[in-house]
């Protein structure tokens, strides 16, 4: 479920929609082939079911696109134009650069269409979950970042974090965790991920998964 407002708004605002009228109402706008990754809170409520909602759908357009600026600008401008027919909060669907997902944006595109996870099938419009081990390190590397400024991490990046751990086979140790975040090495160090990430991470493990452990430190 896409929620249409920020979670610190009024508590009682009714406006909700489900994500796929709002996807439909944008697919019917688009003259071409356009495909978006997703990652974040929509194909944690739709895939994962971590959280029962969420209020926008983080996603890049996918790098191989061509004409990429200009089929951007189009696609911004048509999210805008539904945002005001709909009456409903104007960032529902952000274009953020990829955020965490790791340095090579082309190939988080091609794998996440390769994963196969397609959570919108229009005519024009597919949408298409990251692939679990980039949004993965990009929960880590968010909550890690907040942590060390002494900021508070938002509880659903860690069980959103927490759901993306069981679609890794075990073992998940130190080594699995330094493979992972090779993804994005201009980010935060194994070392920071451990001390500040993994901790949170794992607690939302132990309190959603009876106890058990997400990543093992101890091997």
């Amino acid at each position: 479920m896409l929620v249409t407002h920020r979670e610190n708004d009024i508590p009682s605002q009714t406006n909700i929609v489900l994500s796929s009228s709002v996807l439909e109402r944008l697919d019917a706008k688009l003259m071409s082939q356009t495909i978006v990754i997703a990652h974040g809170g929509y194909p944690c409520v739709n895939v994962l079911h971590s959280r029962p909602k969420t209020h926008d759908i983080d996603f890049i357009l996918h790098y191989d696109t061509p004409s990429f600026t200009q089929t951007l600008s189009t696609l911004q401008m048509h999210i805008a134009a539904v945002a005001s027919e709909m009456s409903i909060a104007a960032d529902w669907m952000n274009s953020d650069g990829g955020g965490f997902l790791g340095a090579d944006l082309f190939t988080v595109s091609r794998r996440a269409v390769t994963q196969g996870i397609l959570l919108f099938p229009g005519t024009y419009l597919k949408v298409y979950a990251a692939e679990w081990k980039s949004q993965l390190i990009g929960k880590l590397n968010r909550i890690t970042n907040w942590e060390m400024q002494l900021e508070f991490s938002r509880p659903r990046d860690a069980s959103d974090a927490a759901a993306m751990l069981t679609q890794f086979p075990q073992p998940r140790n130190r080594a699995w965790l330094r493979r992972l975040r090779a993804l994005a090495p201009n980010e935060c160090s194994v070392a920071d991920i451990t001390q500040y990430g993994v901790p949170k991470v794992n607690e939302a493990y132990a309190q959603m998964y009876y106890g058990q452990i997400g990543i093992d430190l101890s091997s």
